[in-house]
């Protein structure tokens, strides 16, 4: 008997998605969840990326604030500057892109997960389909005695 591949024959006469799209779909979604777990993962650079970004804002409000037409007015507090800089429309804008990127990313991961169910699956009825071209008996849990 031979074990050559049949270019996906066999899956699709089993109703199962061919494990080569299945690869391509995993791999597919791997390669874009990387980028997004480097970001937003364990040890990413999300809260790195945020604090660098909401300093550069401070920079920018302190400089606006020394401006001639601003020191005629009270001195803004560093609790103040904070505040304007986490309001600011860049930061809103880095937030919501962060927000859609961890949804993305939840997607993706959630995706990788049933491709690897749907290769499990893959798995066995290609095991029991061989075993039975081959007349072998089916492997099953262990019988146990009640």
């Amino acid at each position: 008997m031979s074990f050559t591949p049949d270019d996906g024959d066999r899956e699709r006469g089993l109703g199962v998605m061919s494990i080569d799209d299945a690869m391509a779909a995993y791999l597919s979604a791997a390669d874009e969840l990387a980028p997004l777990r480097a970001k937003h993962g364990t040890n990413g650079t999300f809260e790195h990326d945020r604090k660098a970004l909401l300093a550069n804002l401070r920079v920018g409000v302190r400089r606006h604030a020394n401006t001639p037409a601003m020191r005629t007015q009270k001195a803004l507090t560093d609790a103040a500057i904070d505040d304007l800089a986490h309001a600011h429309p860049e930061y809103q804008k880095f937030l919501d892109l962060s927000r859609s990127e961890k949804q993305r990313m939840q997607e993706l991961e959630a995706a990788m997960n049933a491709l690897t169910m749907v290769t499990n699956r893959h798995n066995i009825l290609l095991r029991l389909d061989l075993a039975d071209r081959t007349n072998m008996p089916r492997q099953g849990p262990p019988a146990t005695d009640l």
